[in-house]
C-alpha cells in the first residue's frame, strides 16, 4: 500500500514529504511483516503490508555517495486493524475480522465455567494522539554497493493492554478491568545491499527493538497489582538474494531471531511472528496475458508454514481475473503466533477493472 503523503519539490539536494509516509529503512521489517518500524495495513495477515507513520520525512543528499534522512512527528496514530467491537453494556469484546484475536468469553473456576465481564477504560483522544517521535538514517555507497543504518524513538505501533481481574461473587462472574496504554520503544538497525548485475542482487539486514518497561504517562506511576504486558528486547538478522529481469521475479530470504524468548504462562504473551525462517517467492509472466505467483514461508523452529498461490489472466487491457489460495500450517501442539490463525485458509477469485 502506498503512503498517503505529499511531497514538496523545488529543492536541489533534498526532498520533504509529510502525511502518512512509509520509512524504507528496514528490509527485515518490510519483508517479514514485523510492524516494528512502520504501521501495517493489517487487513490480511498473510501480507500485512506497510501503512507508514504520520509525520514529516526529510531526505538530504550530501553527494552521490552519501545521504541522510530524518523523521519527526508529534502525532501518534496506532495500527487500527484488525479492529475489535466493544459492547460496554454486556461487557464483551468481539472480533469482526478473522485476523483478530478476541479474549475469552469465560474461564474455569473450581471446575465451573464462569463468564468474564470486560470493562475497557477508553483513554481521552488527546492522551493518545499527542505523542512525539523521531528518527534518523544514513545511507552511504554507490548504486552497486551501499550500507545504511537507522535509529528511531517512537511509540509502539500497537496499543498495549493492562488488566486487573476480580471475582464478583454477587454477580457470579469475573470482572476484567482493561486499560489501554502506550509504550515507547527504540528501534534501530541497518541494511547492506550488493548489486551483482542489473538483474541479480544480494542483501543483509538487521533490526533490534528495545521497548520501555513502563507505559508513557504524564501522571505518577504507582505499583501495579494487575497483569501488565511483559515487554522483551528483540533482535533479528537475515539476508537474501533477489532476481528480477522484468518477466521473472524471484527471491530467497532468511531471518533469524537472535534474542531469547521464554514461553511463560502469561495471558498477554505475544509470540514472535517468525523465529528461524526461510522465504521463497517467484512470480512470472508466462505470456502477455497469463501470470503465476508462488510465495512460501517456513519457520524451522516452530514448523509454521505459509503458502500463497495466485494465477491471473488478462481478459482485456482493463480487466484482469485471478484465482488463488492461501494456507497456514502449524505443528499440532505448537505455541506460536500462527497457531491461533490455523483455520484462516482460503480459496479466492477476483475480477479487477483498471480505469
Amino acid at each position: 500500500m502506498n503512503s498517503i503523503a505529499y511531497k514538496l519539490s523545488g529543492f536541489e539536494n533534498s526532498d520533504i514529504s509529510f502525511g502518512r509516509v512509509i520509512l524504507p529503512w528496514s528490509k527485515a521489517d518490510a519483508n517479514w511483516g514485523f510492524g516494528k518500524l512502520n504501521n501495517r495495513v493489517n487487513f490480511d495477515g498473510f501480507s500485512p503490508g506497510q501503512e507508514g507513520l504520520t509525520g514529516v520525512r526529510y531526505v538530504y543528499r550530501v553527494n552521490k555517495y552519501f545521504k541522510v534522512e530524518a523523521f519527526g512527528s508529534y502525532t501518534y496514530i496506532p495500527e487500527l486493524n484488525p479492529g475489535q467491537k466493544i459492547d460496554e453494556e454486556n461487557g464483551t469484546v468481539s472480533c469482526n475480522n478473522p485476523w483478530c484475536d478476541s479474549p475469552d468469553e469465560s474461564t474455569e473456576i473450581s471446575g465451573t465455567q464462569v463468564p468474564i465481564f470486560y470493562n475497557v477504560n477508553m483513554p481521552e483522544i488527546s492522551e493518545v494522539l499527542f505523542k512525539p517521535s523521531f528518527g534518523l538514517r544514513f545511507k552511504a555507497g554507490s548504486e552497486k554497493v551501499n550500507v545504511s543504518g537507522f535509529f528511531t524513538r517512537k511509540p509502539e505501533n500497537s496499543i498495549s493492554l493492562s488488566v486487573e481481574v476480580a471475582y464478583e461473587n454477587d454477580n457470579q462472574r469475573v470482572f476484567a478491568d482493561i486499560t489501554p496504554e502506550v509504550y515507547y520503544h527504540n528501534v534501530f538497525g541497518g541494511d547492506l545491499n550488493y548489486k551483482i548485475n542489473k538483474n541479480l542482487s544480494l542483501y543483509g539486514t538487521a533490526i533490534a527493538i528495545r521497548p520501555d518497561r513502563n507505559p508513557d504517562t504524564n501522571g505518577q506511576v504507582f505499583e501495579y497489582l494487575g497483569i501488565r504486558p511483559n515487554k522483551i528486547d528483540e533482535e533479528y538478522a537475515g539476508g537474501g538474494v533477489q532476481f528480477n529481469d522484468g518477466r521473472l521475479v524471484t527471491s530467497l530470504n532468511y531471518i533469524a531471531r537472535l534474542s531469547d524468548f521464554e514461553k511463560v504462562d502469561d495471558p498477554l504473551i505475544q509470540y514472535p511472528r517468525w523465529n528461524q525462517a526461510v522465504h521463497f517467492n517467484i512470480g512470472s509472466k508466462l505470456t502477455r496475458k497469463i501470470g503465476l505467483a508462488l510465495d512460501y514461508k517456513y519457520d524451522m523452529l516452530t514448523e509454521d508454514r505459509l503458502t500463497m498461490f495466485n494465477a491471473s489472466y488478462l481478459l482485456t487491457p482493463s480487466i484482469i481475473t485471478s484465482l488463488g489460495f492461501e494456507m497456514i500450517g502449524t505443528a499440532k501442539s505448537a505455541d506460536s503466533y500462527w497457531a491461533k490463525f490455523a483455520n484462516n485458509d482460503r480459496l479466492y477469485g477476483s475480477l479487477k477493472y483498471t480505469f
